[in-house]
């Protein structure tokens, strides 16, 4: 099969990389979304405009691989506030990685090994102007902690979309469980997922892009929803402790408000 950009709703078309790789149409010229292996850098003309920047949910390389080379080729690349010294200094960040008695299994190995000029920061909760399109910057912890989603409306059809990175990968499922594995005893990065799902749900988007994984164009709650199930089970009964409940009883907690004022500025 060619490699090919598929036209997936109006002004939003997806090319398959190592990751999903996502032009959206901006008033300003192409938003791309991950960076995948970068392979979709020799098929920009088949898009009806020039990218104007690329953006990264995440540092694994299977994401940001690419960046690299969009960068060579002048399109400016955007990144997570919490990713940032990874990309701009990786040789730094092996050399302060430990490698002897290594509890945290974070899989910040599978970081970027070349150094990346980075044209922009992306604060969480931040709206952000891009190509004449307002982008919000939506937390979304999970296979990597610092991963970031992008909520924009759609131009052409006035959808509000979710760039999702690995919160999902399909109804119920999520791409690879293996990152939330963040040390040695469990899987606490669950309930980050269960988190970000929850997040996602609160927004009421109209479609989901996760960049593992088929387009969710419809049915976006029963999704996640779903989703949050099968998460629930995976932890129900569940020995390890994480903040003095079992991780079931952590989940409850995600439905209710996490925010107690104590004062009038705290």
């Amino acid at each position: 099969m060619p490699y090919q950009w598929n036209e997936i709703l109006p002004g939003l078309w997806r090319f398959v990389d190592s990751c999903n790789v996502y032009a959206v149409l901006a008033p300003g010229g192409i938003l791309i979304i991950d960076a995948g292996s970068g392979r979709w850098l020799a098929h920009v003309d088949q898009l009806p405009e020039h990218p104007a920047a690329v953006l990264l949910t995440h540092y694994y390389r299977d994401h940001s691989g690419g960046a690299l080379r969009a960068s060579a080729a002048g399109i400016p690349v955007h990144v997570g506030e919490h990713d940032h010294d990874k990309y701009i200094d990786p040789a730094q960040h092996f050399c302060e990685r430990r490698s002897y008695l290594v509890y945290d299994c974070e899989w910040d190995q599978f970081s970027p090994i070349e150094a990346l000029p980075v044209a922009g920061v992306l604060h969480d909760y931040t709206t952000v102007e891009l190509a004449g399109l307002s982008v919000e910057i939506i937390p979304l912890p999970g296979a990597p902690m610092s991963q970031i989603g992008f909520g924009i409306t759609l131009p052409q059809t006035g959808g509000r979309l979710v760039f999702s990175g690995e919160t999902i990968h399909s109804p119920g499922r999520v791409p690879r469980i293996a990152p939330l594995q963040y040390d040695y005893c469990d899987v606490p990065g669950v309930a980050n997922v269960y988190y970000s799902a929850q997040v996602l749900r609160q927004r009421k988007p109209g479609a989901l892009l996760p960049s593992l994984g088929e387009p969710i164009l419809d049915r976006v709650d029963a999704a996640l929803s779903q989703l949050q199930d099968n998460l629930r089970t995976l932890c129900r009964n569940r020995e390890t402790y994480f903040g003095g409940l079992p991780m079931e009883e952590r989940l409850d907690l995600l439905h209710g408000d996490p925010l107690v004022q104590v004062t009038e500025h705290l």
